[in-house]
């Protein structure tokens, strides 16, 4: 009857909780490894170089961007071990391979990081060639060097999809062997495999020694997947052949088991019995690997890979047969080697398109992973309890236990020694220095104890050998197919003194010489195990003895070496400071001769420096001087420029206000002179006539000015014609002047809301402006900045609630009693007057609740220089004078007078001069007093008379 199969999904013992007794678990830091390429053909500038065995310095040459920078000291790092450029692949699998395939026999995960940036070696230490493999092949060399005489048949493990392992008997498992035999080879899948009995390869002869147990069947089973763009491909997965439409791989899962560990939902996991097999599905799988070539590399890995190697163990049954049929005794360790792809820069790769999207995944997922190093050593060292983002890449999640405590994990760090990745070498090398600075729990081996003695497998081996040889001899069977049949009918504890004899008595016939010489075998037995028993009692006395004396010694022994130990980690600390403080020591020497060196080379510039300085200082005086002279003459023909650019200026802004004056003079003109002309020679008839009362008269007021006692202002003779003629000369131009002001005015614009206030020496009374009528709810915010002048406009806007500030903030418009706004701005024009302008809006709230001002209006107040004061005289009087003036040209001349000024011209004028009266006291000095008289009146003269004679 066959052992019935127990299903259950335990692939490991379970957790152990953490407990004040076992939390203190020993604990080791993350081991970094680098390992230096050499120079390519053609490279000779180097940035690295080994110093001793545990230290790498790195130099930045004057071209790279640290150098520019700054960044100019060279940097010296530290490693658990450094390979330099002449290291052999299999030193390099002694220091850092071998340790992993022991812990993975004795039941410890391990984790393996190849890392660095693109084409720095990683790939050839992970695979390597053929003639020169890797870490990778030699730990399937020595796994399997290992496990020869314990593999158990194919088929008894198979996985169970939720990262655990069934069990199975030899019959199923022989039975699951026919049923694939017969399975066809696809036409896609053929085409992938490898010829592997073609290729030359040198294994590794290595094996573990004291650590595979007798005891065990062991299998192993090999997975391949990869890492693209932050998806999980399986690599090794048998997909569908299409020769019309090939269909693109799916990606994977990841998934969590009871357990809590993580694993690829999907991913197909092949038994291999042997390193060849083992080698075709690695190979499958790297044909189906992303590589592309970049300027760097020919073969850059555009995916992290990661080779997973699976060793199954279970203990045998107390027949040492088969295994137990217990799904919970099965002990299931891994190795996984990651081949992380390197990291680059675009900037000399120059990658586009799909090649600049696996770049930048690249790079994410690297980062990625320094971020979950720098939140666990943070977490280590200060004892934060912060989140560490395993889930940010499918990388980082995938292996989030091992730095849990389930397993050993060592990293890789592939430098390349060319002075041109200076620059990606040095983010390289801080990255290792942070991870060796973070630590994860020790990994412990797990082994089942089932109670059972040992020698199971070797019992039933001897056993299976001494039965074929007895059923050879006893039932002379000439075909030895035949025997493993009756080996199979006989029970292995049926293996004991004489046993096969006793069977053959049994079966013949008993009589009574059978069974008298059966009694006396039994009886020779019983003597014979009576004294086996009394042998074996001494034996156990003595062994007891012995055992206490071998434990006494043991126990002696065993302090004897802890004291030995203790000496012997104190002298390898104590040689391994030693060896620091030499390379130290060495660096400081370095260091210290490359200082003087400077010092020396300082010395000599700063001699030079002070004397180009002395030199310089000399320079620098006689140029300050030069530099006064040359201000000082510059300021004065700065000041002579700028008065002779305002006199050109005023200059051409009066020639073009003559200009323009005397064009708009013409032309209003030249139709109006032509039509008052005939109007003058009609006036200038009638004044013909009365021009010789007027002359009486004149006379008369003459001499009475002559007779009179008070001393007086001599008039000028001058011919009443004569002052005619200039009156209407003056009148003419008055009225051209007149008219030439008016279209000045008219022509400024009136569309701006300006008022113009022209302020004369004669002060008028106040003017009511002329603004528009505000309403009494009305509050004004008056902007007035502090260079505003008061000019004393007397035109002003009525403003009766106001608020004056010089710079308004947020919370004066805010005010919700403000509603108007105003601001004065004050410019010159081009004459050189002041014009302020007063613009005007109303403050309005916004939809953001904040406030904006609309402007509505804008007042301009103009302020120009005063003019003399002239009474206006009407334009037709004007041009009466004149035509009167020119009628009498003629008699003036006759009578030899001479030319009057403009002044004698108005004491001369009968308007003028009744315009000024003379007024005298006796005993007193006379005294000049101006007075206006009425336009309207009877007689002027008359009036004029009457004023001169009071």
């Amino acid at each position: 009857m066959k052992p019935s199969r127990v299903k259950t999904l335990v692939n490991k013992p379970p957790k152990v909780p953490q407990t004040p007794n076992n939390k203190k678990r020993p604990r080791d830091p993350v081991e970094v490894y680098c390992r230096m390429r050499p120079l390519a053909e053609g490279q000779t500038c180097v940035c690295a170089e080994a110093v001793g065995d545990t230290a790498v310095r790195i130099t930045p040459p004057e071209f790279s961007l640290a150098f520019k920078s700054g960044h100019r000291n060279a940097t010296q790092h530290t490693f658990k071990c450094v390979f330099k450029e002449d290291a052999a692949q299999k030193a390099v699998f002694d220091k850092v391979g071998f340790p992993l395939v022991e812990d993975l026999i004795q039941g410890k995960d391990g984790l393996l990081f190849a890392y660095g940036i693109t084409n720095s070696g990683k790939t050839h230490t992970i695979t390597g060639e053929p003639d020169n493999p890797g870490i990778l092949p030699r730990c399937l060399d020595v796994i399997f060097n290992s496990i020869a005489d314990v593999q158990a048949t194919r088929y008894v493990y198979r996985p169970d999809g939720s990262n655990g392992f069934d069990v199975f008997t030899e019959s199923e498992a022989r039975t699951e062997q026919s049923k694939n035999k017969g399975k066809k080879i696809g036409v896609k899948a053929r085409a992938e495999m490898s010829d592997y009995g073609d290729i030359l390869r040198i294994s590794e002869t290595r094996r573990v020694e004291g650590a595979v147990d007798e005891d065990s069947n062991y299998a192993v089973f090999v997975s391949y997947i990869e890492i693209y763009n932050n998806y999980v491909y399986d690599l090794l997965e048998e997909l569908p052949f299409d020769p019309i439409k090939a269909k693109p791989p799916q990606s994977k899962l990841l998934r969590e088991n009871q357990q809590r560990n993580m694993y690829v939902s999907g991913v197909t996991e092949v038994e291999v019995k042997s390193t060849e097999e083992a080698f075709e599905m690695l190979y499958k799988g790297q044909k189906r690997r992303r590589v592309a070539e970049t300027l760097l590399n020919h073969e850059s890995s555009r995916s992290h890979s990661v080779f997973t190697i699976r060793l199954v163990q279970a203990p045998l049954d107390p027949s040492g047969e088969e295994v137990i049929q217990d799904k919970s005794k099965v002990t299931v360790s891994q190795i996984s080697l990651v081949d992380l792809a390197g990291s680059e820069r675009t900037s000399r790769t120059n990658s586009s398109g799909d090649r600049l999207r696996e770049a930048g995944s690249i790079n994410a997922v690297l980062m990625v992973l320094r971020t979950c190093m720098e939140t666990l050593r943070e977490n280590q060292l200060q004892g934060s309890n912060k989140i560490v983002p395993y889930r940010d890449s499918k990388l980082t999640h995938l292996f989030k236990n091992h730095y849990d405590g389930e397993g050993k994990v060592k990293m890789i760090v592939c430098i390349s020694t060319s002075a041109d990745d200076y620059d990606e070498t040095i983010h390289v090398m801080k990255f290792a220095e942070l991870t060796q600075e973070v630590v994860v729990d020790r990994p412990e081996s797990v082994k089942q104890d089932v109670g059972l003695p040992s020698g199971r497998r070797r019992a039933n081996l001897i056993y299976k050998q001494a039965l074929h040889e007895a059923a050879l001899k006893e039932t002379e069977v000439a075909d030895p197919t035949a025997v493993p049949a009756m080996l199979a009918a006989v029970h292995p504890f049926q293996l004991a003194f004489n046993v096969i004899s006793l069977q053959k008595y049994l079966s013949e016939v008993c009589d009574v010489s059978v069974l008298s010489e059966f009694k006396a075998a039994l009886e020779n037995r019983e003597k014979i195990r009576a004294q086996l028993i009394e042998d074996l009692k001494r034996k156990q006395n003595t062994f007891r003895a012995h055992l206490c004396a071998q434990e006494q010694e043991m126990s002696a022994l065993k302090a004897s070496v802890q004291d030995l130990n203790s000496a012997k980690s104190v002298k390898e600390k104590a040689s391994r400071e030693a060896q620091k403080l030499k390379v130290i020591v060495s660096s400081q020497e370095e260091q210290l001769a490359a200082l003087r060196a400077d010092v020396e080379s300082v010395k000599a510039e700063l001699a030079l420096k002070s004397s180009e300085l002395d030199r310089m200082a000399e320079n620098l005086a006689e140029m300050t001087k030069q530099k006064d002279i040359l201000l000082r003459t510059t300021e004065q023909y700065e000041l002579d420029n700028r008065d002779l650019q305002c006199q050109v200026a005023s200059l051409h802004a009066e020639h073009q206000a003559q200009l323009q004056e005397k064009e708009t003079i013409q032309k209003t003109m030249t139709g109006f002179v032509s039509k008052e002309r005939e109007k003058f020679e009609q006036m200038s008839r009638k004044m013909e006539k009365d021009l010789e009362v007027k002359n009486e008269k004149l006379r008369q007021v003459k001499e009475l000015i002559r007779n009179s006692p008070c001393p007086r202002t001599p008039f000028k003779e001058k011919n009443s014609c004569e002052g005619v003629n200039g009156q209407l000369q003056k009148g003419t131009e008055q009225v051209q002047v007149e008219q030439q002001q008016q279209q000045q005015k008219q022509q400024q614009p009136a569309a701006d809301g300006a008022t113009a206030a022209t302020c004369t020496p004669t002060v008028p009374a106040p003017v009511k402006g002329k603004g528009r009528k505000r309403s009494v709810s009305e509050n004004w915010l008056e902007h007035k900045p502090t260079d505003i002048v008061d000019n004393g406009e007397l035109l002003q806007p009525i403003m009766k609630k106001k608020k004056t500030v010089s710079t308004p903030t947020t919370k004066d418009l805010n005010n919700k009693q403000v509603d108007k706004y105003c601001l004065q701005h004050q410019e010159q024009d081009s004459d050189g007057d002041v014009k302020t302008k007063i613009f005007k809006g109303e403050i309005k709230q916004t939809v953001g609740g904040g406030t904006s001002v609309q402007f509505t209006d804008v007042e301009v107040l103009h302020h120009s220089r005063p003019t003399t004061f002239r009474k206006p005289t009407s334009p037709i009087r004007k041009m009466k004078r004149s035509a009167s003036a020119n009628q009498c040209n003629s008699s003036q001349s006759s009578e030899g007078t001479t030319d009057r000024s403009g002044t004698d011209e108005e004491w001369t004028d009968v308007e003028t001069r009744c315009a000024v009266a003379i007024e005298g006291r006796p005993g007193s000095q006379p005294a000049f007093t101006h007075a206006q008289l009425s336009r309207r009146g009877p007689n002027r003269v008359q009036q004029c008379a009457r004023i001169l004679q009071l």
